[in-house]
């Protein structure tokens, strides 16, 4: 990714968090009607679709009340970038602001074989170009089932990002001229919690009560920018930065296009749509985005008229492939070809390594 389209990004710092949110005490929204305890658990558990209208509702709420104060003290240490503005709590206030309409855009829940097949996929796309077509919704907050990305903090602790929003941005001070997007990835928050609250792989409601109230269900971790149109591919994508993360979430935006994905639509619970309409918080459906279970056709004869004579098989790696769609065939589009095992069915395999297909 260019520079230009690392404007936005930050290196992630999850320790400084922690003391940012147990030492302030930020004007808190208006409260949300009772909903079952939440219980944290050292491990990402990924949320059920019928339960993410729920936890994006409670993720809009800490926006609305606690996050101004926490990218108020990111801000000031230097780990957060904030828009010009009469004063710095301004501008921070302003970030909280605009996560919260991507927030509660459109509502997407991703399954482990999908999201294994972008984090797969994203680096081996032709170009890093981003469009407004590729986009599933202008605005948008994804959830995934298995974490998109891990990495290790400060405290050597495992940090696992489950979830993304997006939403329209000009970068900085509106440099770009076609516009572009701005991403929030979000971890799972048990490392901000200590080591000691957690037995058995949950953590004790009593020893973290005092916390609860000012840690969302998923906590803002790092973000990135990235502007419509080409960039060189010339330079090497940065360590420590949310680059590759970004490509990964192209590559799944890009997959869910294709006829390998399956999408079904998932309503919230009936408890839960009676909570967030008296809030006046959005409970519309969560779109599931599946991979399609592959149907094989029935195989050629080897010997049939046309066909090529092979006396093995083998395997073919899974890749990108380009195609010009549109009026004039104008508009690049990029789509995923599965591995697949090529050659006649009665004959032996050629090697010994395996690949595998991103199938359920």
């Amino acid at each position: 990714m260019s520079s230009r389209g690392r404007a936005r990004q930050r290196r992630p710092a999850p320790v400084p968090r922690k003391a940012g949110r147990q030492q302030s005490r930020p004007r808190r929204a208006a409260s949300m009607p009772a909903a079952p305890p939440r219980l944290i658990t050292e491990r990402y558990a990924p949320p059920a679709p019928r339960d993410l209208p729920e936890l994006r509702g409670q993720l809009a709420r800490w926006l609305a009340g606690e996050a101004p104060q926490f990218y108020l003290t990111m801000a000031l240490i230097g780990r957060q970038w904030v828009p010009p503005a009469a004063s710095v709590a301004a501008g921070a206030a302003q970030v909280a602001r605009q996560e919260r309409l991507r927030v509660t855009g459109d509502l997407y829940w991703v399954s482990a074989p999908m999201t294994a097949l972008a984090r797969h996929a994203g680096p081996g796309l032709p170009t890093r170009n981003l469009y407004p077509h590729d986009l599933p919704s202008r605005t948008g907050f994804m959830v995934f089932e298995a974490p998109l990305a891990t990495y290790v903090n400060g405290e050597g602790r495992e940090v696992q990002i489950a979830a993304v929003s997006w939403g329209p941005w000009d970068g900085p001070a509106g440099q770009w001229d076609h516009g572009g997007i701005w991403l929030t990835f979000y971890s799972h928050p048990a490392p901000v919690f200590p080591r000691q609250a957690f037995t058995g792989g949950t953590a004790d409601p009593a020893v973290l009560a005092p916390l609860m109230g000012t840690v969302p269900p998923v906590l803002p971790d790092n973000e990135a920018g990235w502007p419509f149109g080409e960039l060189s591919d010339d330079e090497q994508l940065p360590d420590g930065t949310p680059a590759p993360w970004a490509l990964a979430v192209r590559a799944g935006w890009r997959l869910m296009r294709q006829p390998l994905a399956q999408e079904t639509a998932q309503p919230a619970g009936r408890a839960a749509r009676r909570r967030l309409a008296r809030t006046g918080l959005p409970d519309s459906g969560v779109r599931v985005i599946h991979i399609r279970r592959r149907e094989h056709g029935p195989a050629r004869p080897a010997g049939s008229p046309g066909a090529r004579q092979y006396g093995v098989q083998w395997w073919t790696a899974g890749h990108w492939r380009t195609y010009w769609c549109g009026p004039g065939r104008r508009r690049p589009e990029d789509r995923w070809i599965d591995p697949y095992l090529a050659g006649p069915d009665d004959k032996r395999v050629r090697g010994t390594e395996r690949v595998k297909v991103w199938d359920r």
